[in-house]
Parts: C-alpha cells; sequence; structure tokens
C-alpha cells in the first residue's frame, strides 16, 4: 500500500498550491487514475512517488516504510 500523508512540496520560491496538505491512500493492487487540469500537480505526484524530488514535509510510505528508506533503485 502507498499511504501519502499531509504532503507538501514546493519548486524552489514557488509553493505548488495544488500540493498542499495531500492525502491519499492507494491499496496494493490496484490501479489509479490521477487527472485534472494543465499544471496541477499530476506528475508531481508521481515524481515524489518515485523519489525524483523528496516531499518537503508530510510523509509518504509505501509498504508501511518511510520511501526515504529506500534507494531510488529499489523504487524502479
Amino acid at each position: 500500500m502507498i499511504q501519502i500523508e499531509n504532503i507538501h512540496f514546493q519548486y524552489a520560491e514557488t509553493q505548488v498550491s495544488s500540493l498542499r496538505n495531500i492525502s491519499l491512500e492507494i491499496p496494493d493492487r490496484e490501479c489509479v487514475l490521477l487527472c485534472g487540469e494543465s499544471s496541477c500537480g499530476k506528475t508531481t505526484l508521481c515524481h515524489l512517488l518515485s523519489r525524483f524530488w523528496d516531499v518537503d514535509s508530510g510523509i509518504v510510505t509505501l509498504g508501511g516504510g518511510n520511501i526515504k528508506e529506500y534507494s531510488m533503485d529499489a523504487l524502479t
């Protein structure tokens, strides 16, 4: 299961308003569709899940463990 709890993320000095206080739970073996307007944060969220970037605050867990404890290779 992937759990996203109260995450915030911003690029440099610009707060990404669509990625403030985001919480989401994705059960194992489930497909999830992210949809929304252009520039609302869909790709950014995917990059945070793959640790291309790290969240500024909040936590992302994978299988109960903090995603920051996984190596980049383990997530590919």
